[in-house]
């Protein structure tokens, strides 16, 4: 996704304390309307595994090189219920 370059002419000037950061300027509602369809021109529905890693992964903290890191909750959560389960499938049929 990209973002309308800023012209010298219609940008403000400068006034926070970083001189490289952009400065946002205020458009129009007859600009707004000319950008929406850019921005939602794409199929941004994301699949349905995606949706579900973005879920389950750690929002503290990346795992190295950018890969996944499952979030500690549903990780304890899930050995918890694998526990059970497998005390469950034990005592049920192991037992009797």
């Amino acid at each position: 996704m990209s973002q309308p370059s800023l012209s010298a002419s219609s940008a403000l000037p400068a006034t926070s304390a970083n001189p490289g950061s952009p400065v946002p300027r205020h458009i129009d509602a007859r600009e707004m309307r000319g950008l929406l369809p850019q921005l939602f021109a794409g199929n941004r529905e994301a699949s349905f595994l995606w949706q579900l890693s973005q879920r389950l992964k750690d929002p503290l903290k990346e795992g190295e090189d950018g890969r996944f890191r499952m979030n500690p909750f549903w990780l304890s959560l899930s050995v918890l219920a694998l526990l059970a389960l497998s005390c469950f499938i034990y005592f049920t049929f192991k037992r009797s």
